[in-house]
């Protein structure tokens, strides 16, 4: 049976090998805030952090001495993957399963501090999905490429610009801000500029701050809006590469077309606006100078308003842990996320309590590296979605086994 699938799949797969043979890709299923905030704030691509400042006693007469001119640094890898999911559609009735076919890519070229205090990289991803038994998408794709411009000035302060272009076509959750519609295939255009200050704070700490432009155009042009982000925070260096950070973030949204509604979900004139406020901390922690284990955990809040009569209203709550543990070559991660809704306005099944969803995510990755440039891996990813409204409950299962290649 396997081989049948397989066999399809290799069939479906034949119009894009041309793509596939020189690039390759990976990405999971999420709901949209989840999915979204990943390509907005650049959880999956890197960031350049400043050099943390000397311990050794410096004369005050003598400024910071700039890191030497270096040459570019580059990555590229691509990566092939098996898998099985069995509900591709995020459906709360009817699953979809299928084998499906995933490839990435990943490049990296840095430059870093020139004798100006210049710095730049250049970073693309991109990763295409092949499904047999979806008869509504064969195809799911994400692509991304970020640049980022930097300068230290004689004081140790950074400031850049980050530009970023994303395309995606994939599935995500919409019911957390559509109105009676659950899972949804969509396919966009997302332009970011982001400009931002960092500032080394006392001997291991920091503070910045950034502020981001967005304009996202959507195949369906009703879902066209722009949206703009600022966020704030300071954290602390420690030993073995680990660290504290905690940030304010304000987000506005304006839907060039979207209308507002009233608290029954009733259309009404009027172009939608939403704005929030929220707050987090990030705590990374490596037990060792060799970061055999190593473990990660964030949690954050934020409040979401319409400009209308409260529809679209809703407290978020989220957090995430992760641990790690590396022997040899290999590498075993556990992954857990929790993410809660309240709403404000929205009902539950039995017409009286405001609507509630709460989300699980879990996943285990289990890693083996062969020499330098090869490595393996084998995951397992489940998404649960719990609600006092049957049809936004929904679980998913995704399993993949699959290789990777550095050059």
């Amino acid at each position: 049976m396997l081989g049948l699938y397989c066999a399809g799949i290799w069939k479906r797969t034949i119009p894009l090998l041309a793509w596939v043979i020189p690039v390759c890709l990976a990405n999971g299923q999420t709901t949209e805030e989840e999915f979204l905030d990943q390509l907005i704030f650049g959880d999956d691509a890197p960031l350049m952090e400043m050099p943390k400042p000397s311990s050794e006693n410096t004369p005050s007469v003598s400024p910071p001495a700039l890191p030497k001119p270096s040459k570019w640094d580059k990555d590229f890898s691509f990566r092939l993957d098996l898998g099985y999911a069995d509900n591709v559609l995020l459906s709360p009735f009817a699953k979809d399963s299928s084998v499906f076919l995933r490839t990435s890519f990943d490049t990296f070229l840095y430059r870093p501090y020139s004798d100006k205090g210049f710095q730049t990289y250049l970073y693309a991803f991109g990763e295409l999905n092949a499904y047999q038994d979806v008869e509504s998408m064969d195809f799911s794709s994400l692509f991304m490429v970020q640049n980022e411009l930097a300068w230290m000035g004689q004081d140790a302060l950074e400031s850049g610009l980050q530009l970023k272009y994303t395309f995606y076509d994939q599935v995500y959750d919409a019911s957390y801000n559509e109105f009676d519609q659950a899972s949804a295939t969509v396919q966009a255009n997302q332009f970011e500029l982001r400009p931002f200050l960092r500032a080394p704070a006392g001997e291991n700490g920091f503070v910045g701050a950034e502020f981001a432009g967005l304009r996202v155009l959507y195949e369906d042009s009703a879902e066209d809006h722009y949206e703009t982000h600022i966020r704030i925070f300071l954290g602390r260096h420690f030993s073995h590469g680990s660290k504290i950070e905690l940030e304010l973030s304000g987000k506005r949204r304006e839907y060039d077309e979207r209308t507002q509604r009233d608290r029954q979900g009733i259309p009404l004139g009027g172009s939608l606006k939403r704005r929030s406020m929220g707050g987090g901390i990030q705590w990374t922690q490596h037990f060792s100078e060799h970061k055999l284990w190593s473990f990660h955990a964030n949690a954050e809040f934020s409040g979401v308003l319409d400009n209308g009569l409260g529809y679209y209203d809703y407290n978020l709550s989220r957090g995430r842990i992760s641990l790690a543990r590396q022997a040899g070559s290999w590498k075993a991660t556990v992954k857990l996320g929790w993410s809660r809704y309240d709403y404000k306005a929205q009902l539950g099944d039995d017409g009286s309590s405001k609507l509630n969803r709460a989300t699980w995510e879990t996943s285990l990755l289990l890693e083996r590296s062969f020499g330098s440039d090869w490595s393996g891996f084998l995951e397992w990813q489940r998404e649960q979605n719990k609600s006092n409204d049957r049809s936004y409950e929904y679980n998913a299962n995704v399993v993949t086994i699959g290789g990777e290649r550095s050059l």
